[in-house]
């Protein structure tokens, strides 16, 4: 087995009549894009809210604290569980290949809602929804999120697109060299 390198997909030969060529290929991952800026955002939420859960009761600067009142010990321990979660989503969110399909209708919609239930808890706190809070900060990310995941996904490839697109590129190369 020889790798291939193809763009952003690595495939490995496939055996003579095996029938499965297409599970051959895998994809290396196109980081450096939006989604990784909102697996940053989630790791260092999901690190701050497991070691630090009292910074949800603090505000920064103009914008109000994500929770009003004392923090108590139970409280605490719902916001580093939720700071695990965070983190979870945080690796999801930077290992996984945001394609056609599951970036347009698993992950898009997802942000859109974690967004609305967002702004629906800043509705809620203290100064209503006119009172600039973490709630918004986060249902921005992942407003932003969401159209990253649905407008900019990245090709699905199967080995017919994938030799398509070598051929695509040999001929490209051959044109430049004469």
């Amino acid at each position: 087995k020889i790798p291939l390198e193809a763009g952003r997909l690595v495939c490995l030969k496939p055996k003579e009549g095996n029938g499965n060529e297409n599970l051959n290929c895998f994809a290396a991952m196109p980081h450096g894009d939006f989604s990784d800026y909102t697996a940053y955002a989630h790791l260092t939420f999901g690190i701050a809210s497991m070691y630090k859960p009292e910074l949800w009761w603090k505000g920064i600067g103009p914008i109000q604290a994500l929770l009003t009142g004392t923090p108590t010990p139970d409280a605490e321990k719902v916001v580093r569980m939720a700071g695990g979660l965070l983190l979870l989503i945080g690796f999801v969110f930077y290992v996984v290949r945001w394609n056609t399909v599951n970036g347009r209708y698993a992950a898009g919609p997802a942000c859109v809602i974690c967004a609305l239930n967002a702004v629906s808890i800043a509705s809620t706190s203290k100064g209503g929804i006119r009172t600039a809070s973490g709630w918004h900060l986060y249902a921005s990310l992942m407003l932003l999120s969401a159209m990253h995941f649905m407008l900019n996904p990245n090709p699905v490839w199967t080995s017919k697109t994938l030799k398509k697109h070598e051929d695509e590129k040999k001929a490209k190369k051959a044109a430049k060299n004469r």
